[in-house]
């Protein structure tokens, strides 16, 4: 304990999360489908601005703007609902293609939010 811990009365272990779940939930995104240059690929990653696509076999390079659309299939729609987004290839190298994406809408963007609540388990009651 350091002494301004001891000055301020409080510890330096981190106080655990307030619902008593772990923070970093690992979750199955496979469902997640994003189109890039016409073509679908699985999400292997996604947060809030940036996802993950592996395997990718496509031609982008890193720093190349791109826009794209991330299908996502809610239940009790037919259809899936499509979020047309912009964003730039951070990387592609054997993990796949990583990119940091703007934010869409404000309307997708609480559609975005919802969807990964409930692919993460802390969907509203």
């Amino acid at each position: 304990m350091s002494w301004l811990a001891k000055l301020t009365g409080r510890s330096s272990e981190p106080a655990p999360p307030p619902s008593g779940r772990p923070l970093s939930v690992a979750a199955d995104f496979s469902a997640i489908q994003v189109q890039v240059d016409r073509h679908q690929y699985s999400v292997a990653d996604l947060t809030l601005r940036t996802f993950r696509v592996y395997p990718y076999d496509g031609d982008l390079i890193a720093k190349q703007k791109l826009s794209f659309k991330f299908l996502l299939q809610e239940s009790g729609k037919d259809a899936p609902t499509n979020i047309f987004c912009q964003g730039y290839v951070a990387s592609v190298d054997e993990k796949g293609l990583n990119v940091i994406f703007r934010q869409p809408q404000p309307y997708y963007q609480q559609v975005l939010i919802n969807y990964l609540l409930a692919v993460r388990g802390f969907a509203k009651a």
